[in-house]
């Protein structure tokens, strides 16, 4: 069960548009556009984002998978 923020009528909305790099086994944020939203949950978006993506390359590069699997 959902807890309702106090004093909203609405749902916010996360909206993130990035384009990340990742070179040399670390992520490069090359674009990134938001909505309004705090700056720590925006840090804590990144940092997930930025441990998946290494993980998925290394993971990949150490198995060897081919880019495109």
């Amino acid at each position: 069960m959902a807890e309702e923020i106090e004093g909203t009528e609405e749902n916010p909305i996360v909206e993130i548009n990035a384009t990340l790099e990742y070179r040399d086994g670390v992520v490069y944020i090359k674009k990134i556009n938001t909505n309004e939203m705090p700056a720590k949950l925006l840090f804590k978006i990144i940092e997930a984002m930025t441990t998946n993506i290494r993980e998925h390359y290394r993971w990949n590069f150490k198995i060897g998978k081919n880019k495109e699997d």
